[in-house]
């Protein structure tokens, strides 16, 4: 045919013999690997960019833009349950199964601090804006609140009956407020000065996920039975509902942006104006 005319083909045709095979290399070095970086759990970002995502009993710091696997944090052999950063976004808490939370640094995993966090694992935790309390959210129902640079207990909270799902302090450096949310549907907000519950309402009807301060007297929270809720802080009369979005599915987490509260859910978002 024609096209066998092809100079190209030619050239194919003319090509050395079996010989040529024997140049070929057989064994290469690895350059290389891509390995797993996230099994499920905690994920936590800081503030130059780098996120720390949970893999068993390690956590890999990846580079928030390029996706790439900067350092792994070897762990104690158990789980990790939580990772928090704290606010010089060089440091994060990491709490584990061996119920210890260790300090270490984010870009070498040298380990800082560590310390016994009692006799219940932390499922969810939270760090002051100043950096010098740690709270942790226990599978017991409590919350118990740690002094970051000396290690030691400073506040053990009971109310909830379930684990506790969500934690977050209160906004600002001087706050003394601590909120929690747990498997038991409620709300609480907590006065660390006096050691005393402020108050608590009973605001869902399944998990809390999530709970956001916003500004000094509002704070909203979010539910795995499908629910935002925007509450008031109104002093004696407790935390009240003022604003409630009903959605499709279930809520996993929320963000507070510019008077918006966007909760997300497993297939969606849903926003609720402040």
């Amino acid at each position: 045919p024609e096209f066998c005319k092809d100079s190209s083909l030619e050239k194919i045709n003319t090509m050395p013999g079996p010989s040529a095979a024997a140049t070929l290399r057989k064994h290469y070095g690895c350059s290389w690997e891509l390995n797993a970086v996230y099994a499920g759990g905690p994920v936590a970002v800081s503030s130059h960019g780098q996120m720390l995502c949970a893999c068993g009993p390690s956590v890999s710091v990846l580079d928030e833009e390029s996706g790439k696997l900067c350092n792994t944090i070897e762990g104690d052999a158990e789980i990790v349950t939580s990772i928090s950063v704290l606010p010089n976004g060089k440091a994060a808490a990491i709490f584990s199964r061996s119920m210890l939370v260790r300090v270490v640094q984010i870009d070498s995993g040298e380990e800082l601090k560590k310390w016994k966090v009692g006799n219940s694992v932390v499922v969810v935790s939270a760090i002051h804006d100043a950096g010098g309390s740690i709270a942790g959210g226990c599978a017991d129902g409590c919350v118990r609140v740690w002094d970051t640079a000396g290690g030691f207990l400073t506040h053990v909270l009971r109310k909830h009956s379930g684990l506790i799902s969500s934690l977050s302090f209160g906004i600002g450096m001087q706050s003394l407020r601590l909120y929690s949310g747990g498997d038991d549907g409620l709300v609480c907000s907590w006065d660390l000065s006096s050691r005393s519950l402020e108050a608590c309402a009973d605001a869902h009807s399944s998990a809390v996920t999530c709970v956001k301060p916003i500004g000094s007297s509002h704070v909203v929270s979010t539910s795995r039975d499908s629910s935002i809720q925007l509450l008031s802080h109104g002093g004696k009369a407790g935390l009240q509902s003022l604003q409630s979005l009903h959605t499709t599915e279930p809520i996993d987490t929320a963000i507070v942006l510019h008077g918006f509260c966007i909760g997300a859910g497993e297939s969606g978002i849903e926003a609720l104006l402040r």
